[in-house]
This record gives C-alpha cells, sequence and structure tokens, in this order.
C-alpha cells in the first residue's frame, strides 16, 4: 500500500520513525526536496555563518538522507533516490545574480548527485517554480534588475508536480541515474 509521510526530523531518526511507529519496512521512491535562501550575497561579500547555514540545510541534510535511506530503495534496479534542485546549482547555463550562499550549496549538491550516479541517484530540477523561496527570489531581482510585474516565479506547483511524477515514474537506471533531467523530462547539461 502507497503511504506518504512528512517528516521535519532528522533523516535517521525519520527512517526509524518509519519502521516503528508506521509500520513501513521498506521505501520504494525517496526524493529529497530541500532549500532556503535566506540571503543574496556577492561572492565578495558572502559570510562564513551564511554559508555554513546553507550548506548546513541544501547539501548535508541531502547526504544525511542518503546514509539514513535504508537499502531497500537505494538497491533497486532503477534510480528511485534523487533529490529535487534547482539552476544556481548549474555551472552550464550559470546565472549571474548576487546567491553567493545558496548557490555554492546547491553546485554542492549536484555534485555529491553525479559522482553517486552509480548509486541509483537521479536529480530533477523544479525551475522557478511558485514556492515562497522562489517567490522571495523573484521580488528580489525585479528590485535589483528594475523587472516590473515579477511578483511571483513562473511554475505553478501543480504543474511542476505533475511533471515530476512523470519523470519519475519514467526513471530507468540505464538512462536516467546520475543525471539532471528537469520536470519537463528533458535531460540538460550540469
Amino acid at each position: 500500500m502507497a503511504k506518504s509521510v512528512v517528516f521535519h526530523a532528522d533523516a535517521a531518526e525519520a527512517i526509524k520513525e518509519l519502521e516503528n511507529e508506521h509500520g513501513i519496512d521498506h521505501l520504494d521512491i525517496v526524493y529529497a526536496n530541500v532549500g532556503i535562501a535566506t540571503v543574496v550575497p556577492k561572492a565578495s561579500e558572502v559570510k562564513i555563518e551564511d554559508l555554513k547555514a546553507h550548506f548546513q540545510v541544501n547539501f548535508y541534510a541531502v547526504v544525511t538522507l542518503l546514509q539514513a535511506t535504508p537499502s531497500s530503495a537505494k538497491e533497486r534496479d532503477e534510480p528511485e533516490v534523487g533529490h529535487i534542485g534547482s539552476q544556481p546549482g548549474y555551472l552550464n547555463n550559470f546565472l549571474f545574480f548576487p546567491n553567493s550562499a545558496y548557490g555554492p550549496s546547491k553546485v554542492a549538491v549536484l555534485f555529491m548527485t553525479r559522482s553517486l550516479g552509480s548509486h541509483h541517484w537521479s536529480f530533477i530540477q523544479g525551475k522557478r517554480v511558485q514556492t515562497d523561496l522562489v517567490n522571495a527570489v523573484a521580488r528580489i531581482a525585479a528590485k535589483m534588475f528594475g523587472i516590473e510585474g515579477l511578483d511571483k516565479a513562473v511554475l505553478e506547483i501543480p504543474t511542476s508536480m505533475n511533471g515530476f511524477v512523470k519523470v519519475v515514474d519514467e526513471t530507468i537506471r540505464d538512462t536516467h541515474s546520475g543525471k539532471l533531467w528537469t520536470w519537463e523530462g528533458n535531460a540538460v547539461q550540469w
């Protein structure tokens, strides 16, 4: 029976809770969807404490989830373990935006995803989805660059999630593992 449980806890504790309190003994699909962007400094102005805070959520949490994920999900024939990321992690099609706390943490996640490709990890990029975080960034960008009417991101959450689910459903180890995919199902350059 399919069951969805949302946790706001340490990944290892969440896995134990799944087993002990919900009777879930295996996971078929695990995707991390984490992210904070609390400041948008230039590289010359980024504070180490801001980098640490962004890496804690945007990178270490994904690594912790991978390590806590039971082998039932990690050892499947298809790459059903991965994360949802964002364009600031790209090294190709780089966004020139003062994003020197969030951006490096997302580059680190992309590196980890790419290096774990043989372990069935795949990556799906949401691309400017209307979340609180991305809408706030859109407003900051509008103010910084003088763009009128940019008060939210362009992609609605249901559209993005429908695309995400379709990509997950079509994921095959030989074609998807260790690669960067958009919510539309297109492979793109890292």
